[in-house]
């Protein structure tokens, strides 16, 4: 028996074994693609959202996206039990009172307590930008909270516009090597996170500057 007649036998036992899991339910069916989850943070519905932000329609087509309200009562148990790396955590607003308190590590409230444990893991969590002004007219409050957000920015706070997360025309990331055509992607004014270790050409640089970027390292 050849090298291609056992992979034979063996990816037709495979295929067997899988099947047999299925059915009893050990495996689930694999229907479709696989799609990451996506998780919002928000105190307004999926209806809302999808007649609020038009621009936010794709992500029920490239994520499994999950509501998590701000009032959910029960929120220790949101919390999934595997957040693998595709997954995103994403926050529609940052509750200006939330700021230091995370900031800080108090967890008292479903907002801290999402941003806890997703630090923890090593991962981020995406602040969409612009969505709700959370800003203050006194300078030296202002200062504060900036310096807070600083400190939020370091855990792994990252902000983002709708259209990062839009898989089939963003900039992913979290890329190890940028290239001027990667930036060329990314909107004027925006903010970008990178791994410590992302590498930037010498051109990548130069685009950054003319459109005004803020590169965070974490």
């Amino acid at each position: 028996m050849d090298q291609k007649q056992l992979d034979t036998i063996v990816s037709k036992i495979t295929e067997q074994i899988i099947s047999k899991l299925q059915e009893n339910g050990s495996v689930p069916k694999q229907d479709g693609v696989h799609k990451a989850n996506l998780y919002l943070l928000t105190d307004e519905g999926e209806a809302v959202i999808k007649s609020k932000f038009k621009q936010a329609s794709f992500l029920w087509d490239q994520y499994k996206v999950e509501i998590i309200n701000f009032n959910l009562k029960n929120y220790k148990n949101s919390f999934p039990k595997n957040l693998s790396k595709e997954d995103k955590v994403v926050l529609m607003y940052l509750p200006f009172y939330d700021i230091a308190k995370a900031a800080l590590g108090i967890v008292d409230d479903i907002v801290t307590f999402w941003m806890s444990k997703t630090f923890l893991l090593g991962s981020q969590v995406l602040l969409l930008k612009k969505v709700r002004d959370t800003t203050t007219n006194n300078g030296k409050y202002k200062e504060l909270l900036s310096s807070y957000k600083r400190t939020l920015n370091e855990f792994g706070l990252c902000e983002i516009d709708w259209n990062d997360l839009n898989k089939n025309s963003s900039l992913k990331l979290m890329s190890a090597v940028l290239t001027s055509a990667d930036i060329e992607k990314i909107p004027f004014n925006s903010s970008v996170c990178l791994k410590k270790s992302a590498i930037l050409t010498d051109l990548a640089k130069k685009k950054i500057t003319e459109k005004n970027l803020k590169i965070i390292y974490r």
